[in-house]
């Protein structure tokens, strides 16, 4: 584990990794039963316990907390713990959600699903979409929205959040969360990501881990979707919630949340991806640390801003056929600054491909392959935007209306070697970060 720059803010635990034998889970499950007694000792808290169905006539305790004096009908978030399927809430669990509850200003949901190996998938999957259903059929008796039920998870409280919204959307379910956010979330079950099999010793969790849970969590697989169980392979991702995922640097599942990121956005699902520095899995189990305070504030911000209905601002970039320059900037907006704008590009003509030395290099250079997520479109083919962006080629905008029009002169880099194409790259992120910044 020593071999692995994880920052020293999350002692002891960037030293430990659980055993997770078949014992260690017995004894652990025993261990975690109770929730920890500060929940019901916070003086800017309330705390209900309540006892729902289930799958298949079980039952399921939640924990509901509520800030006092918070007006009703309130936002509600319905909280999703991980613990590899097997684990109880950890008390750093029950210390965020009660974070999130008094700085997101919204009731938490705080859900105890059954655990494998006695209550193996399906269960825990049909017990958390029985949760959130049941938050927005009984929204009235607990002063809730039913507009405004957001489901969030970490690790495979993240597995289980996303089910949740697919369920919700396969399902024809009345309740459609207004946004799932994701911390270190389990979606891959291919196991063959480049970090799954990079970190296989890595504190806290590691592929060993995920190897050896897996015959407990899921021992039949056939008797779910393939999607209920692996939901980067789900046939479709789009009609899902908006996603906030968040990664960790050490982590087996680091390009679980990547991938998942992208194939929202790939389905034209807004996705903010953010990768923290220096981190394992379950980081801010050390919730007082620098990072975990900086991180669970900045998820945070994130719920406060979907609740209050703040959407973030639209930008197109335009050009005359929308082939090089302004798909560029698309990219760079969405790979840069998803966070805080919507980026989309368009021209007054078309061209019947992206321009291929442009798709070439954003390839080489960030990852990213154009071909895949946008295409050439005309300005009627966006939506109303904020904000204006012309690449420097003189075009007027008569039929796009907007608050602020910039102009960022840069030459047309067409037929030109790739210094020049891979220059005006550099400029344009510049001026993308720039651009976030002024809107930030």
């Amino acid at each position: 584990m020593a071999k692995y720059p994880i920052s020293k803010e999350f002692f002891p635990f960037n030293k430990f990794a659980p055993p997770m034998s078949p014992w260690f889970v017995k004894l652990a499950q025993i261990g975690m039963k109770n929730p920890p007694g500060f929940l019901w000792k916070d003086p800017e808290l309330t705390v209900e316990q309540r006892s729902i169905p289930g799958y298949q006539g079980g039952e399921i305790l939640l924990y509901i907390l509520t800030p006092k004096e918070l007006p009703e009908p309130a936002p509600c978030l319905v909280n999703i713990h991980g613990g590899g399927f097997v684990l109880e809430g950890a008390f750093s669990h029950y210390r965020i959600a009660m974070t999130y509850a008094k700085e997101a200003r919204c009731k938490v949901i705080f859900v105890r699903y059954r655990l494998a190996p006695k209550h193996p998938f399906p269960t825990p999957q049909e017990d958390c979409y029985a949760a959130i259903c049941w938050a927005y059929d009984h929204a009235d008796e607990l002063g809730i929205d039913r507009e405004k039920i957001g489901v969030a998870g970490d690790s495979a409280g993240g597995t289980l959040t996303v089910t949740s919204c697919m369920m919700a959307r396969d399902r024809g379910a009345a309740v459609r969360p207004l946004f799932q956010l994701l911390v270190y979330p389990w979606l891959d079950g291919g196991n063959e990501s480049e970090s799954y099999r990079r970190f296989t010793d890595t504190p806290m969790w590691n592929s060993t881990l995920s190897r050896k849970v897996g015959p407990m969590m899921n021992p039949n697989p056939d008797a779910l979707p393939l999607c209920y169980r692996s939901p980067v392979e789900a046939d479709s991702h789009a009609d899902l919630p908006p996603a906030y995922v968040e990664v960790a640097e050490f982590d087996c599942l680091h390009d679980d949340g990547v991938l998942y990121a992208r194939l929202l956005r790939d389905s034209g699902v807004d996705a903010e991806l953010h990768e923290t520095k220096g981190t394992m899995h379950g980081f801010d189990t050390v919730v007082n640390a620098p990072t975990s305070q900086r991180m669970i504030a900045q998820r945070c911000e994130y719920m406060r801003r979907k609740f209050q209905g703040a959407e973030k601002p639209k930008v197109a970039f335009v050009c005359v056929h929308n082939s090089c320059r302004s798909q560029i900037a698309e990219a760079l907006g969405k790979h840069l600054a998803a966070d805080v704008f919507h980026s989309y590009s368009a021209g007054t003509e078309t061209k019947p491909q992206i321009n291929q030395d442009a798709v070439r290099l954003m390839k080489q250079h960030y990852g990213i392959d154009m071909e895949k997520t946008q295409h050439s479109k005309l300005l009627t083919d966006i939506p109303p935007v904020d904000v204006v962006v012309t690449m420097g080629c003189n075009v007027h905008c008569p039929n796009l209306p907007c608050s602020e029009r910039q102009d960022w002169g840069l030459e047309d880099p067409t037929g030109k070697p790739d210094e020049a194409f891979v220059e005006t790259i550099r400029q344009i992120e510049e001026k993308i970060l720039a651009l976030k910044e002024q809107l930030q």
